[in-house]
Order: structure tokens, then C-alpha cells, then sequence
């Protein structure tokens, strides 16, 4: 202990002469070598190779044979089942009969089968005769050996047989024609009863729907009168007439309602202001489409009050105001002014006087504005 001590100064006398200490500021280092404290060996030779493992134990004397691959055509047994499957009991079903519902005879199918049985009694009884004849009856008295006789009774009763028979399938036809007759002519009469009940019930549904159809075209009719703005109710004045294309009668055979229109065509031409609002509006006015559109091929009544004649025409054209004496005069075609007079036309001076006519508030399709007209 004393003698490590004694070494241990000598060794920091020693390395405080070889290494001076550097100050700094209040700490103070010492370097020491290592090798001064503890000496390292360093070993004479280092081995060529570190030794590997031991192992102990059996070495393989074979190396595991190669697997087979996907390809190998060596068979692999599958086990199989021997087992065979449960049954599944089958489920029971329970037959359940159906009502039997007896049919109601009627007295004449009653009638029917009764008769036929009663011949078909008749027709047993017959036949049973014949077998009983053909079996036991022999030949009468001193007629031995006529066999003839015996084949004739038997082919009378044989006729009689058949004949009852047929009798019976007659009879038989003949009921059952009759039942399906009173059946067929029940179901007739029902089905024709079921058909008169049926057209009277859609008759009277056409009739509503007709009533409901003419009221409602009413209300129409008085809402277009309504909406025209002029010729409100019945309209008199004097009634003068036009041919369709005539010079004199400053016409071309086109009609201010954009159509072409004939002298028989079946119509008239009531005051060009009345119907522009006082614009005498014609093509390429504005107001002449609106216009014509509101008034062109509109039905009227025309009477004569002269001959009582009375007549419906559609307004096909619009009359030159200035030839115009009162609100309610209209030019009517040619031969629809001779129809209403009786007389031809052939004098402009010739006009009926007091001529009345009231819109009926129908439109005629081909004489409406654009239509087809008269060709």
C-alpha cells in the first residue's frame, strides 16, 4: 500500500516535468498518457484463422431426394367415403277429398231420365225374351224339324230388340238436346237481357254525354259571340249580292280571308269597319290577320222575312264600307242570294230589304282565315 503510494508520486513527478499544465481560467487539466497508468500487451502473433464450430453428432449420409414437380404423373389416392347419405324421409301428404256437391235436377231433366229408364226397361225386358226363346223354345207340334220357324221368331225378337234400343238412344238424344235446349235458351235469354240492359244503360250514357257535349258548345258558342266585339245578337240591314271573280264587282276570286272562294260558295261579307275596329284594315295592315282571324268562316242564321226561307253561311269576305247603308247590311255570294230569294240575280238594284242574321257562334274550318276555301 505504502509502496503504491510512493509509485504513484513519483509517476505524477514524472509526467508534470513532461507534460506542463495548461491553465484556464479556474480549472485546471491533467493530461496523463494511458500507457504510464496501464501497460498494454501486445500479443507476439495473431492467429491465421478463428477455429469454426464443432458440431457433433451424425453427418447425413444422403442428400433428400428431389420433389416431384406439378407435372409428375404419379397418382394420389384419395380416400373415399364409404359412408352412403342419410335418407331424407319423404314428407307425408294427406289426400283430403273434395266436397262432391249434388246437382240440382231440374223438373224436366227429371221427366227425361225417368222416360228413358222406363224404356230402357222395356228394352231389357225385350231382349231378355229373346235370349229366353233362343234357348228353350223348340217347334211346336207336328212342326218338327222346321227350324225355319224358330229363326224367324228369333229374328223378329232380334229387330224388336234393336228397335227398342234405338228407341232408347232416341229417346235419350232427344232429352238431352232438350236439356241442353232449355239450357242454351236460358242462357240466351239471360245473355240477351244482359245486352238490352247494356245498350240501354250506354244509350243513356250517350245521351248525357250528347247533352253535356251540346251545353257545353253553347257556352262556347256565346263566349266566342261574346269576344268578338261586334254583331252582338240579331243584325238587320239590306242584303245585296257578289259574284266571286267580276270585275264590276271589284273582285279577284281571292277573299280578304286569304282563300280562294267560288260563286257557290255558301257565304257572306258583312262590314269591313265593323270588323277592324274601324281600321278598314286589309293585307299588309297589321290589323288584318288579327282581324280576319276573329271573324272569318263564323256561322250565321240569314233569314228572308220576305219568304221565310232560312239559311246558315259562314262570312267569307269583308264588304267595302262605302257600299255599306246600316251596321247589319251584308253582300251575300250569288247563288246563296238566289236561294234565299228564289230569283236569279240579275240586277244590282235587286236587294232584299230588312235581310236578318245572328252568329252562331260555330266556325267552319275551311272558311276560317287561311283555310282551304273554295277551289
Amino acid at each position: 500500500m505504502q509502496l503504491n503510494a510512493v509509485l504513484l508520486a513519483a509517476l505524477l513527478a514524472t509526467t508534470a516535468q513532461a507534460h506542463p499544465l495548461k491553465k484556464c481560467k479556474a480549472t485546471t487539466t491533467i493530461v496523463v498518457p494511458i500507457e504510464t497508468i496501464l501497460p498494454i500487451a501486445t500479443p507476439s502473433s495473431a492467429p491465421d484463422a478463428y477455429p469454426f464450430p464443432t458440431v457433433t453428432g451424425a453427418e447425413p449420409t444422403s442428400l433428400p431426394t428431389a420433389v416431384e414437380s406439378p407435372d409428375s404423373t404419379t397418382a394420389v389416392e384419395i380416400p373415399q367415403t364409404t359412408a352412403a347419405p342419410t335418407a331424407v324421409p319423404a314428407p307425408s301428404v294427406t289426400a283430403t277429398a273434395l266436397p262432391v256437391y249434388p246437382v240440382q235436377a231440374t223438373k224436366d231433366d227429371t221427366k227425361a231420365n225417368d222416360d228413358a229408364a222406363a224404356t230402357a226397361a222395356e228394352a231389357k225386358k225385350a231382349a231378355d225374351a229373346a235370349a229366353t226363346a233362343a234357348q228353350g223354345t223348340e217347334a211346336p207340334a207336328g212342326a218338327a224339324g222346321k227350324k225355319p220357324i224358330v229363326a224367324s221368331f228369333l229374328r223378329s225378337e232380334e229387330f224388336k230388340v234393336a228397335d227398342a234400343a234405338s228407341q232408347v238412344k232416341n229417346f235419350a238424344d232427344n232429352a238431352a238436346a232438350k236439356v241442353k235446349g232449355g239450357s242454351n235458351a236460358k242462357a240466351k235469354a239471360a245473355a240477351a237481357a244482359a245486352a238490352a240492359k247494356a245498350k240501354a244503360a250506354a244509350a243513356a250514357k250517350a245521351k248525357a254525354a250528347a247533352a253535356k257535349a251540346k251545353a257545353a258548345a253553347q257556352a262556347a258558342a256565346e263566349k266566342t259571340v261574346h269576344s268578338i266585339g261586334a254583331f252582338f245578337g240579331t243584325q238587320s240591314g239590306i242584303g245585296s249580292w257578289f259574284r266571286a271573280d267580276n270585275g264590276q264587282d271589284d273582285t279577284s276570286g281571292r277573299s280578304w280571308c286569304g282563300y280562294s272562294y267560288k260563286d257557290y260558295t255558301n257565304g257572306f261579307a258583312p262590314d269591313i269597319s265593323q270588323m277592324t275596329g274601324g281600321t278598314n284594315a286589309v293585307y299588309g295592315n297589321p290589323m288584318w290577320a288579327a282581324s280576319a282571324k276573329k271573324f272569318c268562316g263564323l256561322e250565321a242564321e240569314v233569314t228572308n222575312p220576305h219568304t221565310g226561307v232560312k239559311m246558315n253561311m259562314y262570312i267569307v269576305d269583308a264588304f267595302d264600307h262605302s257600299w255599306v247603308r246600316s251596321p247589319g247590311s251584308i253582300d251575300v255570294m250569288v247563288q246563296s242570294w238566289e236561294k234565299l230569294t228564289g230569283r236569279r240575280a240579275d240586277s244590282k238594284e235587286t236587294v232584299i230589304q230588312g235581310l236578318q242574321w245572328k252568329l252562331t257562334g260555330r266556325r267552319m274550318p275551311k272558311y276560317s282565315f287561311g283555310g282551304s276555301g273554295d277551289q
